[in-house]
């Protein structure tokens, strides 16, 4: 038989505010940062990793580039930046790149060049690198880096008409890894005054117009971080004039370094699988698929403006928000699911809100990724935790109240079908038949024998009684005295009350008179069937699950009646017998209370009991 749940609409609150106590317990987590680092970590993986813009080109200043230039430490000869400068903006006669962006802090001299290309009648590398700055200003827009620790050196570098701007990156997130870059920077070199963010004048220089950045809360603005190859042209190819002039007209190009050993390796939100030019050749794995160059990370913020493709994180207030209102919603739903129900539609759930998660990071929004899924998890594991306590305490509070009148089997369907509310203080009109059992002459009797075996014969029947109507699925009224009160069909209904009855009947006048009868004294029963009102009755302190009515009483007269080892069966319960057994239909019976007379039908027990149904 199943269970009817006690989880209903009108109980719905319940669960609701199991949900909202784990969205709550949430929120208090993710406010207090406790799980920050696994928070931005899983959040990094919502980033949409687009595909490089085709307007930015690299140039790497590679492994491969500083073996064929015999060149194996930092700095490189300034001279060899002014041959590559020359080459790009020159760019074998094709229009010049409108930007060029050289990521390569010139806070150092060089010296004698060591490959000499004269400037006039000097041979001095630092010189050909002015001269190379002052011949590309005129063609081109030439932005330089710089931080406050790593400062242009000036002289002889803070050429008129370079753009000198800040390099720096944002700080990391929980999980160590950089998100975002700001715009404008509290401190950096000298010749940066305003602190210009290098990637931010390089768009206004392409754009023609300073671009307003949208910034989050901590005033970084977040990489959209690219995935894939980018347009690239060696430094050596740049050196030698080999790069593609498809490559450098019109484009923003950007020249940094990509060697390990020169400390620009930063780890970022996105990964992405690394070619063989990243690592040095003898060492392929140098670094993980989040790791990236400081030039290409340059890149993608330049990339992230030009595309205008921003990203936004979900602000605290709405992450809050979300897990209070999601908290409230599970945890009302799953309360009102069975388990084998409510576990797929949370699993279900989960994968609904992951799915959202990688649609929004692809429109640009960066949304929770940790405590909304728990706050789902939690209100289910609460509301169901909930509704157990609940439902174990109703079945509890039925077992008590009907643990004395029927059978266990009985409660355990009145459990199975029921909240306690269904049986306070209350009554309901039902269909039953009402049992009254007598045992005759045994107060005579009583006052033959000792009060111990009075209470014996007396603890003999009534348990032996109370066995038979529990076998046969009734209830148990009460004990007057001597006399049995029973009923069948209440609380749990019973179409064939009336031969459930009678089955019990006889087998109380016979084998549950036993010791009685070994003495001589027979029981007489009286059954009678009919609408009564049954249910608890009584007082606050004490209650009494009970029939009244006047079937009742037509059955108590019937049992007084009733000759000892005869069952006088009303015709209430005659015409509602299935199988009718042997019996002598006797005269109508003059019954105290009612003006028309009771038809009756007598049935002795004289032969085997049939047994339970």
């Amino acid at each position: 038989m199943s269970r009817a749940s006690l989880a209903t609409s009108a109980t719905l609150w319940r669960g609701a505010l199991a949900g909202l106590a784990a969205g709550a317990l949430c929120a208090a987590v993710f406010g207090l940062g406790w799980l920050a680092a696994p928070y931005d970590s899983l959040q990094d993986h919502f980033f949409p990793a687009p595909a490089p813009d085709p307007r930015i080109t690299l140039v790497a200043m590679d492994q491969a580039s500083s073996l064929q230039l015999g060149t194996d430490a930092w700095p490189w000869s300034n001279s060899f930046h002014a041959r590559v400068i020359r080459h790009l903006v020159e760019n074998k006669g094709a229009p010049p790149p409108q930007v060029l962006v050289l990521d390569v802090v010139f806070d150092h001299l060089t010296g004698t060049d060591p490959t000499p290309e004269p400037i006039g009648d000097t041979l001095q590398s630092d010189d050909n690198l002015v001269k190379a700055l002052q011949e590309a200003v005129q063609k081109t827009t030439v932005v330089i880096v710089c931080t406050a620790d790593d400062k242009v050196k000036d002289p002889p570098f803070e050429v008129s008409g370079v753009v000198v701007a800040d390099r720096s990156l944002g700080a990391p997130d929980h999980s160590n890894a950089v998100r975002g870059v700001s715009p404008r920077v509290a401190s950096s070199c000298p010749q940066n005054s305003d602190g210009s963010a290098a990637f931010v004048r390089a768009i206004q220089a392409y754009m023609g117009t300073r671009p307003s950045v949208p910034a989050e809360s901590d005033g970084q603005m977040l990489i959209n971080f690219s995935n894939g190859a980018s347009p690239t042209c060696t430094y050596l190819a740049a050196f030698n004039d080999a790069c593609a002039p498809a490559l450098i007209s019109g484009r923003i190009v950007v020249v940094g370094i990509k060697q390990v050993a020169a400390d620009d390796v930063h780890t970022q939100a996105v990964a992405f699988k690394h070619d063989p030019s990243f690592c040095p050749v003898t060492q392929p794995s140098c670094m993980t698929d989040q790791q990236n160059y400081g030039y290409r990370m340059m890149a993608d913020e330049i990339g992230t403006v030009l595309g205008g493709r921003y990203l936004h994180v979900e602000s605290a207030s709405v992450v809050v928000l979300v897990l209070l209102v999601m908290g409230l919603v599970a945890g009302g739903v799953l309360y009102l699911l069975p388990p084998r129900r409510g576990v797929p539609v949370a699993l279900i759930w989960f994968g609904l809100y992951l799915v959202a998660g990688i649609l929004l990071g692809r429109a640009g929004w960066l949304i929770d990724p940790i405590f909304a899924p728990a706050a789902i998890g939690l209100a289910g594991v609460g509301a169901l935790a909930l509704r157990y306590v609940v439902e174990e305490r109703e079945r509890r509070k039925v077992e008590a109240i009907f643990g004395q009148y029927v059978d266990p089997a009985v409660v355990g369907q009145l459990v199975a079908l029921q909240s306690a509310d269904a049986v306070q203080l209350g009554g309901q009109r039902r269909t039953l038949t009402v049992l009254f059992a007598d045992v005759r002459g045994f107060t005579s009797l009583a006052e033959s024998l000792s009060p111990e075996e009075v209470v014996a014969l007396l603890n003999d029947f009534t348990d032996r009684s109370t066995a038979i109507v529990f076998e046969f699925a009734g209830t148990l009224d009460k004990f007057i005295g001597d006399s049995v009160m029973a009923f069948w069909g209440a609380p749990m209904p019973c179409p064939d009350h009336a031969d459930r009855a009678l089955k019990a009947a006889t087998q109380i006048t016979g084998s549950g008179a036993a010791a009685l009868r070994e003495r001589g004294i027979p029981v007489g029963v009286g059954l009678a069937s009919g609408v009564v009102v049954v249910g608890n009755v009584g007082g606050r302190s004490r209650k009494n699950y009970t029939a009244i009515g006047d079937v009742v009483n037509t059955a108590a007269r019937l049992c007084a009646a009733a000759p000892g080892g005869t069952v006088l069966v009303a015709d209430s319960t005659w015409e509602l017998l299935e199988e009718r057994p042997e019996a002598e239909q006797l005269q109508p019976m003059q019954v105290k209370g009612r003006q028309q007379p009771v038809g009756v039908h007598s049935v002795a027990v004289d032969k085997p009991v049939a047994s339970a149904i």
